[in-house]
């Protein structure tokens, strides 16, 4: 029994011991239910916090896609819609953006061939993996009305990067398009109208240096449109002409330099290699610094109005060599006709002079004679009658005969002398006013210039106002030279009075000493030489340049023509084959020189 006892007591103990653990198992069991209770419990509370978090998310989310200036929306692989923002949605013509999942592109209001393009497009993006951006695209809206998109398209991926959809936005371009379309309208209609005008339009960005044309470019340039819309500066410079290339960048610089308008005409090569003359007109843009950056202008071809430019000048060259040709011509015969009338009239005062000269010559050797004979014959009464009656000796004291008898052979000669003088004179006006032929003959210009001195004579004698003029010969060993002597005489007529007449003015400023004229004659590298200088008061270089022009002359008003030395270079160049020129210092004196061929 006692075992039996034992036995029980010790399963009773281990009965006891595994309750003990058992309620201590049940205690940690409790443990941790209570703390596996209090996690869920946090837990739940956790998620129930995350999902509210989400829904502000989403909510905030769907606010904010709402009010995206863009209509955004998404679609799956198939390019059904899974969504879309408000502004899409009202676009797409449903009432909110649950509305449209599920829906494809041909269950909304746009066209058959744009849904067939955006079906077409979604398909594209998602296959190459890559984004679309900015793609132009019409749509017809849910009322009916047109409207252009600018569209992006990008690929959407799943957690392994697959692509598994698309997002898309878009904005309505439809006012910037209408506003392109006319632009493009209207710079088409420009185009036209300066293509009609015939005008060359550029842009010029001064920074880069670069053009850009638009316009008549195929008129002018001879370049098909697409080959000349824009072009470096220095490819312009290259198709400007050598000639004409300076001084269109030096207008160029200093228009830019003063921001002012540009304008220039110059030589243009178009593309055949032919030049046209073409009119640049620019206006420069300024920034805030006043610096230019921009140019704009237009080239207009004026070929033709430089042709009738140039016709019109040689037109009126011609006229002018014509009308000069004629007053050339009509002064040469005024001036004839007055040389003429007073070489006749000369010549007729030398005949008439001729007349009683030659009596006066005659009767002068009668009366030589005659006298003697007289005187010869007083002589010999005297020395018979040295004691004449009273009546006889008053007379001689009255006519005092003893001062006539002396004084009478002396006046003879003396009348002689003079009678000499005149026709000396007489034949200087003779070879002055010698009329010429038609053909050159030989004459001695010696005796051509002293013929014009004697009949200047008179002017260079002494005034009031000045001294007399002195002539200085420095006459060189001349033969007789073929020429037209009275044409020549003429020339040294002009020259000699215009010196004269030079002094004269001065006189009436100043005090002349010494004035005086220097005429050299020589014959120098076969040709002969005649120079008239004098120690005046000189010419200008503007004066040298014009003094044979017809109708120039320095005189006063009403006191020169402008005549005589035109006519003198017309006689000595054109009858003569030579040159007149003109040699002048201020206040030093002027000298002309004659040379034409000497013919042996």
């Amino acid at each position: 029994m006692s075992q039996e006892q034992n036995e029980l007591q010790q399963k009773i103990a281990d009965l006891e011991a595994k309750n003990y653990r058992l309620e201590q198992q049940l205690v940690e069991s409790q443990q941790l239910y209570q703390k596996t209770t209090q996690t869920l419990q946090k837990t739940q509370q956790e998620l129930q916090n995350k999902n509210l978090c989400w829904s502000l998310s989403e909510k905030f989310l769907r606010l904010a896609m709402d009010h995206l200036p863009e209509a955004a929306f998404w679609k799956d692989r198939n390019s059904v819609y899974l969504g879309c923002n408000q502004r899409f949605a009202h676009i797409a013509g449903v009432n909110s953006p649950s509305e449209i999942i599920g829906k494809t592109d041909y269950e909304l209001p746009w066209k058959r061939e744009e849904t067939d393009w955006f079906r077409d497009c979604d398909q594209r993006v998602m296959e190459s993996n890559q984004a679309e951006l900015g793609i132009i695209e019409p749509q017809q809206q849910a009322d009916g009305s047109q409207h252009w998109l600018e569209t992006n398209k990008i690929p959407l991926h799943d957690e392994t990067n697959q692509v598994i959809g698309i997002l898309g936005t878009f904005i309505d371009i439809t006012p910037r398009k209408t506003i392109e379309n006319a632009l493009v309208e209207s710079e088409e209609r420009f185009r036209v109208v300066c293509e009609q005008t015939g005008q060359l339009i550029y842009d010029f960005d001064v920074a880069a240096e670069r053009i850009t044309w638009a316009g008549a470019i195929t008129k002018i340039t001879g370049y098909a449109v697409e080959e000349f819309q824009e072009s470096t500066l220095q490819e312009w410079e290259d198709h400007i002409h050598p000639e004409d290339r300076t001084h269109a960048l030096e207008l160029l610089e200093q228009a830019m330099a003063n921001c002012c308008n540009y304008r220039v005409e110059y030589r243009w090569r178009q593309k055949g290699g032919d030049y046209i003359f073409v009119e640049d007109n620019g206006t420069f843009l300024t920034n805030e610094a006043g610096e230019a950056y921009r140019m704009l202008g237009t080239m207009t071809n004026i070929s033709d109005r430089k042709q009738a430019e140039t016709a019109i000048q040689q037109k009126t060259q011609e006229l002018q060599n014509a009308l000069q040709k004629l007053q050339s011509a009509q002064l040469q015969i005024v001036q004839n006709e007055k040389m003429a009338s007073l070489g006749n009239l000369v010549a007729g005062v030398a005949h008439e002079i001729n007349n009683p000269l030659g009596f006066l010559n005659g009767s002068l050797y009668n009366i030589r004679e005659q006298i003697e004979d007289v005187l010869n014959h007083l002589q010999l009464y005297q020395s018979h009658y040295p004691q004449p009656a009273p009546a006889l000796q008053e007379n001689a004291e009255d006519i005092d005969l003893e001062f006539i008898q002396e004084d009478l052979p002396t006046v003879l000669p003396a009348m002689e002398k003079a009678t000499n003088r005149i026709k000396a004179i007489s034949n200087s006006l003779r070879t002055f006013s010698r009329a010429d032929t038609d053909y050159q003959v030989r004459a001695n210009l010696h005796d051509g210039l002293d013929s014009t001195l004697l009949i200047l004579k008179y002017r260079l004698k002494a005034k009031e106002e000045r001294p007399a003029i002195e002539i200085i010969r420095n006459y060189g060993d001349l033969p007789e030279i073929l020429c037209f002597p009275g044409q020549l005489n003429q020339v040294f007529m002009n020259l000699l009075a215009n010196a004269v007449d030079m002094f004269d003015e001065m006189a009436q400023d100043i005090p002349l000493d010494s004035p005086t004229i220097t005429l050299s004659t020589a014959i120098v590298e076969d040709q002969v030489q005649i120079q008239i200088a004098d120690n005046g008061k000189g010419m200008t270089e503007e004066m040298q340049q014009q003094v044979f022009n017809p109708l120039f002359t320095t005189k006063a008003v009403g006191e020169g023509t402008g005549l005589g030395l035109a006519i003198a270079r017309q006689i000595v160049e054109n009858k003569h084959g030579g040159h007149l020129s003109v040699a002048s210092i201020l206040n030093q004196g002027t000298t002309f020189t004659v040379r034409f061929p000497w013919k042996g």
